[in-house]
């Protein structure tokens, strides 16, 4: 996906083992991966990736599991933090992103149309 949340390319890929490697090629570089779309995979995704790259995810992905799955990254790492770090508190990029996800009104929207 780009940083506005577009397509680069999509790719369906069967996988039978515990660890793959997908290569695209002919790509630009991506703002983020938007992995397993619709839940279309029943197991844990794991990889590596940028806090601006899942903050951008949450932000325009078009995939409501998608935003999910790195919403739920953030979360996870924001905590942590909080629990390593002495009277931590959380970090700006976290309360206004939550912030911005209360008031989003399409995505409150889309949630209750979903149901």
């Amino acid at each position: 996906m780009d940083e506005n949340g577009k397509d680069l390319a999509e790719v369906l890929e069967r996988i039978s083992g515990e660890n793959a490697e997908i290569v695209i090629e002919n790509v630009d570089m991506p703002a983020f991966l938007s992995l397993n779309r619709g839940y279309s995979f029943y197991g844990k995704l794991v990889y590596k990736t940028s806090q601006e790259e899942l903050l951008i995810q949450v932000r325009k992905d078009s995939d409501i599991i998608g935003r999910f799955t790195a919403f739920y990254t953030l979360v996870d790492r924001e905590k942590l933090r909080l629990l390593k770090v002495p009277n931590a508190v959380p970090s700006e990029d976290f309360v206004e992103l939550y912030y911005r996800l209360l008031n989003d009104r399409q995505l409150l929207e889309r949630q209750e149309g979903s149901s």
